[in-house]
């Protein structure tokens, strides 16, 4: 429930955690006023939260709200590489949506999804972040994966 997702948010900003990995959200508007205030204390608070932005042609939020790491899955995206798409809403992480290979398995029969790419873009930018050590918001993050790419 948006509740929980908001409960969640504050937990982790009282524990100072850097990055949030929210491959959950909502694709209802209406509660995006609700995930508003939590996502500004988290960037106040310089807790990045990085969420699903759009899938199958819904948003979703908190990933499309301002000051979230909004992501988007493309299975033509590498695995170990992350990417930017300008979007009217903002610059969203483009990421794949597979987890690790499975020995055995054809990569397209594997699990995938919009979980595995908000996971394999977070997994990149901390790679990022801990390579540079600059990460302070939403708009560090997209200008540091801008300049990898």
């Amino acid at each position: 429930s948006v509740p929980e997702l908001v409960h969640a948010i504050d937990w982790a900003i009282d524990r100072k955690i850097q990055l949030v990995n929210m491959s959950l959200g909502t694709r209802n508007r209406l509660r995006a006023p609700e995930l508003g205030p939590v996502i500004e204390r988290a960037f106040k608070a310089g807790t990045i939260v990085i969420s699903a932005h759009q899938h199958d042609g819904a948003i979703w939020y908190p990933g499309a709200l301002p000051g979230v790491v909004g992501v988007i899955a493309d299975i033509d995206q590498p695995r170990d590489q992350l990417g930017l798409i300008e979007l009217p809403r903002g610059t969203a992480v483009v990421a794949s949506p597979y987890p690790r290979p499975i020995p055995g398995v054809p990569v397209e029969q594997n699990l995938h999804g919009i979980s595995f790419a908000v996971a394999n873009a977070t997994g990149g930018i901390a790679r990022l972040m801990n390579e540079t050590g600059i990460a302070q918001s939403s708009d560090s993050i997209i200008d540091l994966v801008r300049s990898r790419i």
